[in-house]
């Protein structure tokens, strides 16, 4: 499920307010909180993981952060992939 087309559709509904003409700011708030917030997410955890200053298995923390930036990464996009149907 995309949540970002549930809470377009939330922000864009009556819901968002009964003048239609002002709706718009509902939905474009809704949109630029969730990028900040997917943005935020990625970069938070790779910069908490890289000032850890922590070496597992003797491997320094930058590398770390690496990993958890493409995990996290790998994560987002495992939500956008789609089956090929027929192939």
């Amino acid at each position: 499920m995309n949540l970002a087309a549930v809470s377009a559709a939330l922000t864009a509904g009556p819901e968002a307010g009964e003048d239609r003409s002002r709706r718009w700011i509902a939905s474009s708030t809704a949109g630029v909180v969730l990028v900040v917030l997917g943005l935020g997410s990625a970069a938070f955890g790779t910069l908490v993981t890289a000032a850890s200053r922590a070496a597992f298995l003797g491997i320094s923390p930058a590398l770390w952060a690496l990993v958890a930036g493409l995990v996290v990464r790998a994560a987002l996009d495992l939500g956008r992939r789609r089956p090929q149907v027929g192939g």
